[in-house]
């Protein structure tokens, strides 16, 4: 698969293999590098990073590994981001002809990627992705950045990787709730653009992706990132519109994300797995959305599935009030929000209907409204 954007042309490669050695002739035989660093997290097995530096060093490539000993959005930091930074000098000579290699999920891509927009002015990186949500969603579209100021991704930049292999291989070693969670940025992206009827065929097989069916995971993997990629095509630097449909259910879910209880407890992809419920439900009440069989079909999904569909199922909801409160407080500070001098609006990109979305803004006390109504 090829992603053409304005600034780059890359390719995304689909495999399914532990042969380190066809995975390093595989990203020799696309990119020209001689030296290279991997960046990974002490979570992601050893094997990912040690055997594929083994096998490009058998090229004559030099290839450091720096293995973070934190994990989780806590590595989305200005101090993370310094330490990577001071060891890079540390262990090699940078040149603009490196290539950074980042392995691991969503965070470590995002992360990585940007210190490769950075260094020397920004070297090329390689995306390998070894979770459902990165291989669907984050490694493809050159979004990358920090955290900071206790705000998502406000630090960044737009840098698109020159390479992306999806290795599904790597789905059989995570833990079912990591897994699972990234199957919430599948069915967005089908709900978003219904190509080949996506929808209805993730509907239809909880079986086959609860039981990581090889076959069938391949095949959605490719269909879901064709999605994104041709999202990301039309719109790269999110400035027509089109590319903030990929927001969809992610309003909310970073509101949710900050919740004090669930402060880097809950998995981003369960989060927006909510996040879709209850913008579907606002869209719902606004009349936007045609019908509520989206709505009953994804709660179907997410229930077969051991997805949560409400927030009561991770916390104990004492005061709606005051849980309402804290998502706005967060949701105001979305980049993405109008800031009118009256009364602040929130961004949202919601569905009129499968495969056809919508971005609207709400006002900060219509979506109190809203919000009060439809949260248990």
């Amino acid at each position: 698969m090829i992603v053409k954007t304005e600034s780059k042309e890359y390719k995304i490669e689909f495999i399914n293999s532990n042969n380190y050695n066809k995975i390093a002739d595989l990203i020799l035989e696309n990119i020209n590098f001689t030296q290279a660093v991997i960046i990974t997290e002490s979570n992601i097995p050893n094997e990912y990073s040690d055997l594929l530096a083994k096998e490009l060093k058998v090229n004559r490539l030099s290839v450091e590994i720096i293995k973070l000993e934190s994990k989780g959005e806590t590595n989305k930091s200005f101090k993370i981001l310094e330490n990577l930074l001071s060891q890079i000098f540390t262990i090699t000579k940078p040149t603009r002809k490196m290539k950074i290699i980042a392995i691991g999920g969503g965070v470590i891509g995002d992360l990585a990627g940007f210190v490769a927009s950075i260094l020397m002015r920004g070297v090329g990186f390689i995306q390998i992705p070894t979770t459902l949500l990165a291989m669907t969603d984050s490694s493809i579209g050159g979004k990358t950045g920090i955290n900071a100021f206790d705000l998502k991704n406000v630090i960044g930049s737009f840098y698109q990787p020159d390479f992306v292999v999806i290795n599904s291989y790597f789905l059989q070693t995570l833990n079912y709730n990591e897994y699972i969670s990234g199957y919430t940025e599948i069915i967005k992206h089908a709900i978003i653009d219904n190509s080949d009827n996506l929808f209805e065929l993730l509907i239809q097989n909880s079986d086959k992706i609860r039981s990581r069916n090889s076959e069938f995971m391949s095949m959605i993997l490719h269909k879901s990132c064709a999605v994104k990629s041709r999202i990301v095509e039309q719109d790269e630097f999110e400035t027509k519109g089109i590319r903030a449909t990929l927001n969809f259910g992610h309003t909310i879910a970073h509101a949710i994300e900050k919740l004090p209880e669930l402060n880097e407890k809950i998995l981003h992809g369960t989060a927006v797995g909510l996040g879709m419920i209850y913008e579907l439900k606002i869209a719902e009440k606004l009349s936007i959305l045609e019908t509520q069989e989206i709505i009953e079909k994804l709660e179907m999904s997410f229930q077969s599935l051991d997805l949560p569909t409400k927030i009561s199922q991770l916390v104990n909801i004492e005061d709606t009030k005051k849980l309402v409160d804290l998502m706005i407080e967060k949701m105001l500070v979305d980049k993405k929000n109008i800031h009118s001098i009256s009364e602040p609006e929130i961004a949202f990109s919601v569905p009129v209907e499968l495969g056809v979305m919508k971005n609207i803004s709400i006002s900060k006390s219509k979506c109190i409204e809203l919000l009060m109504e439809i949260i248990s």
